[in-house]
């Protein structure tokens, strides 16, 4: 199990590392951006429980997901964020709050 972690977590690195190299390259490349695109979809059901519903999937397509729906009355279609996505905007908002802070 540990062994999977380390090759998921030097994944995950080498990934963001990507983003980080092709924002050097391109100005106007997002890396936010770019990583939801390859975020998997689910669906959220509703159930008895409305903090509680039942997350269907990952599907690799909106499509994918929106197919699936018409199974389930009342589903609507969500993008799983990935870890990739939350590291990319924390380091984002980490760079905007440096900015904004005052220099001696």
């Amino acid at each position: 199990m540990q062994q999977i972690d380390m090759e998921s977590n030097q994944e995950l690195e080498a990934s963001v590392q990507r983003t980080v190299e092709m924002q050097r390259i391109d100005p106007n490349y997002d890396p936010v951006e770019d990583a939801l695109k390859r975020c998997p979809w689910c669906l959220l059901v509703p159930t008895d429980c409305p903090d509680d519903p039942n997350i269907i999937g990952p599907f690799d397509s909106f499509e994918e997901a929106e197919t699936w729906s018409r199974s389930y009355p009342y589903s609507f279609a969500r993008l799983l964020v990935s870890p990739e996505v939350e590291i990319l905007i924390r380091r984002e908002s980490e760079e905007i709050e440096a900015l904004e802070r005052p220099r001696n």
